[in-house]
């Protein structure tokens, strides 16, 4: 089993062997691990690991990935999403358009245009996301 950084592989493979499992193996340090210590060229891993923190996702060498989160379902956003007439800067992406409301949209796009005025003035909105 393999995990993004290995605790949560730990934790299972005790509980595993208490249910009578022998043979449990597990990626050491998880999947973080293995993408910063394993050459590319060398590597099993294709794509990029999703991590829980502004990041999004991380590609070989722990360099950032091409994801980032929308802001309407928090989930990640491709680059193809962006090509989507669903999705909309700070409002929405395919996975979430139709289930926002017309009243949570509006909301999503003010904030939006707050955090676009502070770029503008060169300032960060406390709403801007760090990712």
């Amino acid at each position: 089993m393999f995990c993004t950084g290995g605790i949560r592989c730990e934790k299972a493979s005790v509980y595993l062997e208490n249910k009578g499992f022998n043979n449990i193996y597990q990626l050491n340090g998880g999947i973080l691990n293995y993408l910063k210590k394993t050459d590319k060229k060398k590597s099993l891993w294709k794509g990029e690991c999703f991590v829980f923190d502004n990041r999004i996702s991380l590609k070989h060498g722990l360099k950032v990935g091409s994801y980032s989160m929308c802001s309407g379902c928090r989930k990640p956003v491709s680059r193809k999403d962006k090509k989507s007439k669903k999705y909309e800067e700070g409002v929405s992406c395919p996975n979430c358009h139709d289930n926002l409301t017309d009243h949570q949209k509006s909301r999503f796009r003010m904030r939006q245009k707050q955090i676009n005025l502070a770029k503008e003035a060169g300032k960060r909105h406390i709403f801007q996301k760090e990712y």
